[in-house]
């Protein structure tokens, strides 16, 4: 958050650039409460004089008009934006979940969705609206099942029936924190407050499944989505080829069943899809979606929401993308994560300081 006085004396107004970032569940209450910020404020535009066409932008006035508030960067760190039904690290039939979630008391009802909050979130204006006036949108999200609580699916909102534009980010790759990452991505806004609470229009078509609604609907926002590969850093155990190949077979299955079978493994073959009975996780496979130049939501979860080395790493990414430290053994454990949110903090500045000066970033 930054803040310049319009005039010289202490009576003018503060314009004042806000930016947020949420951790885990703070990702979903900073959503929430920024509806309740535009609620309780007057919404104006502002004409952009740094920008070519001086295009105007939403600010919120605030404290009687004494506060101008312009929304940059919303940011979120694996975050379960479509709650947690459907994605627990262990799949559990809808009785199970239901017992989680009471167990869990309100926040648990809201996560098992239980209730109508976040599917309300994700498709009601009353919240995309403030959402949507951010200048950018961030989320990351960790990849190939390291996240116990919280899986890339629901981080990245991602699902397997969307076929919603995700944009390979070709620049990069250059530096020591792109180690830590397998990929960029971002969507096109498309967002329109007219849009309907069910996200049935001409756009997305017949979203009849709750989270394909949602996962479409935080789309059209516009996002940038930082998927965060630490297995490097985690322990590993070596999944046996005869349940390897067993989930394989399965998932093949289901796609045929739903009619799926279109994505990923039909395009670049069985023998980049999987290898010696595990999903393939070869720089040639990761370099045939990234020559795509785009991949559909639904390719994104199949790429990115899985193991696919024939190991499984201990789910321990959740405190280790934030590098969360508490401790020395904790700082230690999740010292993996630091690169990541060194480069999220070095973009988060710069960003701040370029509207500082007056520049686009």
């Amino acid at each position: 958050v930054g803040g310049v006085l319009s005039g010289g004396d202490v009576d003018e107004v503060v314009d004042i650039n806000f930016s947020l970032v949420g951790n885990s569940l703070g990702g979903i209450y900073s959503r929430y409460a920024i509806a309740l910020l535009f609620e309780m404020s007057e919404e104006v535009l502002v004409v952009d004089e740094n920008d070519g066409d001086c295009s105007s932008k939403t600010a919120i006035l605030l404290d009687n008009g004494s506060i101008r508030l312009h929304f940059d960067t919303f940011c979120t760190t694996a975050s379960p934006h479509l709650g947690c039904s459907k994605h627990t690290y262990v799949s559990l039939p809808r009785s199970a979940e239901t017992v989680v979630g009471n167990i869990l008391g309100e926040t648990g009802r809201d996560l098992f969705r239980m209730n109508d909050l976040l599917y309300s979130m994700s498709t009601s204006p009353y919240f995309l609206q403030p959402l949507s006036q951010f200048r950018r949108r961030v989320a990351y999200a960790n990849a190939y099942h390291t996240d116990f609580p919280v899986p890339a699916a629901t981080a990245a909102f991602l699902h397997e029936e969307s076929s919603y534009t995700h944009f390979w980010d070709m620049s990069s790759g250059d530096s020591e924190w792109d180690k830590s990452i397998v990929a960029i991505l971002h969507t096109q806004p498309s967002y329109s407050s007219s849009l309907s609470r069910d996200c049935r229009d001409d756009r997305f078509g017949d979203c009849d499944d709750e989270l394909h609604a949602m996962s479409k609907s935080l789309d059209s926002l516009g996002w940038k989505k930082v998927i965060v590969d630490l297995r490097s850093e985690i322990p590993a155990v070596g999944i046996p080829s005869v349940i390897r190949k067993s989930s394989l077979v399965m998932k093949a299955t289901s796609k045929q069943k739903n009619g799926n079978y279109d994505g990923i493994t039909d395009e670049f073959g069985e023998e980049k899809y999987s290898q010696n009975g595990t999903l393939a996780d070869s720089e040639g496979f990761r370099a045939s979606l990234r020559l795509k130049g785009s991949i559909a939501s639904r390719d994104a979860k199949e790429a990115f929401g899985s193991p696919r080395d024939g190991s499984l790493h201990l789910p321990v990414g959740h405190n280790m993308i934030c590098a969360f430290s508490r401790s020395r053994v904790s700082s230690h454990m999740n010292r993996g994560g630091r690169p990541v949110m060194d480069a999220l903090a070095k973009e988060l500045v710069d960003d701040i300081l370029g509207a500082k000066n007056g520049s686009s970033m």
